[in-house]
């Protein structure tokens, strides 16, 4: 077993001047590792998606469009339809259920058509298309609540108010 392997089993007993001393005897030990021994700070990627397709003709071309923040760390993925405008100062995440191919991890990266009747394209004939607008980190602080985007279009700290399994709602907090 490797020594990341172990940290990371053991660090959920220890307190912050165990986790301190931990830190200091691998330093002074020679180890070149970076650890995570924080307890509340999650480190994420994660993109950002708009999935669209043309509308009716009788409606002006109008396109329909939905945005999805889709975040993975290691195997794990999580994906949430997004409500409202991602880039401005409050929107939610609402987590999608696992029907019809909608979590699969190929969606993280993937950009192109949306074949009908796919897990993104409720149409029956039209192609729909996957765009990756954004990429980048997040952490979260689940202790306090907070997230901070680290990508090119989404970027900042927000406080987020639920649980993610539930959807959270941001809010971006503004710092002098």
């Amino acid at each position: 077993m490797r020594l990341e392997e172990v940290i990371k089993q053991i660090k959920k007993y220890l307190n912050k001047e165990q986790k301190e001393a931990l830190r200091q005897a691998l330093k002074d030990a020679g180890y070149r590792i970076k650890l995570s021994l924080d307890f509340a700070t999650e480190t994420w990627q994660y993109t950002i998606h708009k999935v669209w397709w043309k509308g009716p003709t009788v409606i002006r071309d109008m396109p329909f469009e939905d945005y999805y923040l889709r975040k993975k760390r290691g195997d794990e993925y999580h994906y949430y339809l997004i409500s409202g405008d991602y880039e401005a100062d409050t929107f939610g995440l609402i987590p999608l259920e696992d029907e019809d191919d909608l979590l699969d991890k190929k969606w993280f990266n993937y950009e192109g058509e949306v074949p009908p009747e796919s897990a993104y394209n409720p149409n029956k004939r039209l192609k729909a298309r996957d765009e990756i607008l954004d990429r980048g980190t997040m952490e979260i602080d689940t202790d306090n609540h907070i997230v901070v985007f680290r990508g090119k279009v989404l970027k900042g700290k927000y406080r987020y108010e639920g649980k993610w399994k539930e959807g959270p709602v941001l809010y971006k907090l503004i710092e002098t």
